[in-house]
């Protein structure tokens, strides 16, 4: 009785006694059609809702994700069509994004 207790008071807590706080590093460059890096894209976790900007003079971005489990990774611009990668690992890994071509205006 007191383990039930106890387990239905984590619960009501919003505890999950089979969470992990491990994160893999998920990283990678985007570019375009011609192989230009593509500047100022933004890298979002569907799951986590935890996004990154590719930011750095070589257009690369990192973020991370939950380990062992489904994660998908939605990379938008202004400029391109958004591209979806759906990733299962439990190690960092480099994912390189083609963007297509530039959206006409």
């Amino acid at each position: 009785m007191k383990k039930l207790l106890f387990v239905l008071a984590l619960t009501l807590c919003g505890f999950d006694l089979n969470a992990t706080d491990s994160e893999i590093a998920i990283s990678g460059y985007l570019s375009n059609n011609s192989g230009d890096p593509v500047q100022g894209a933004i890298v979002t976790c569907v799951e986590t809702s935890k996004a990154s900007r590719s930011s750095n003079f070589e257009f690369f971005y990192s973020t991370g994700v939950p380990s062992n489990r489904q994660n998908t990774l939605v990379y938008s611009h202004d400029s391109y069509s958004s591209q979806t990668r759906t990733i299962t690992s439990s190690s960092s890994q480099q994912i390189d994004v083609n963007m297509g071509s530039e959206l006409s205006r």
